[in-house]
């Protein structure tokens, strides 16, 4: 017997940004660190466009404070993210201070309070 087709269903923005936030504390409140819960996260982070294009590497920024993200502009705050993602790449395990630290949640709320819940609009000049 054939079995119906099922259509996968994209989930809401909305959807998105309450799996990630709540994938995030989540992971911060975990006493030792799984690489592969913290390696999970990522793809979660690039479906809301939070993960874009940019010379990361050159970027003379420092790390801010958990406490100093509330204030932040979209750019920096997905910067930030990016960073944080694209060093976790090349530097296993690296997301997992940011994490624990609250930093990354941080920067999250703040990107999904400048977008009012939507995915992150296309930020960075790829030149920065």
């Amino acid at each position: 017997m054939n079995k119906p087709v099922q259509k996968r269903v994209r989930k809401t923005d909305a959807q998105l940004w309450a799996e990630l936030i709540a994938e995030l504390e989540g992971l911060a409140k975990v006493e030792q660190f799984d690489e592969y819960l913290g390696a999970m996260c990522i793809p979660k982070i690039g479906a809301l466009n939070l993960i874009q294009p940019f010379n990361w590497r050159e970027w003379q920024e420092p790390f801010p404070e958990a406490t100093q993200v509330k204030l932040m502009d979209l750019e920096t705050a997905v910067k930030h993210i990016t960073r944080i993602c694209r060093a976790e790449r090349f530097h296993q395990n690296f997301i997992w201070g940011p994490i624990k630290s609250g930093l990354l949640l941080g920067l999250c709320l703040v990107v999904r309070e400048h977008t009012r819940g939507e995915s992150a609009p296309s930020v960075l000049d790829r030149a920065s």
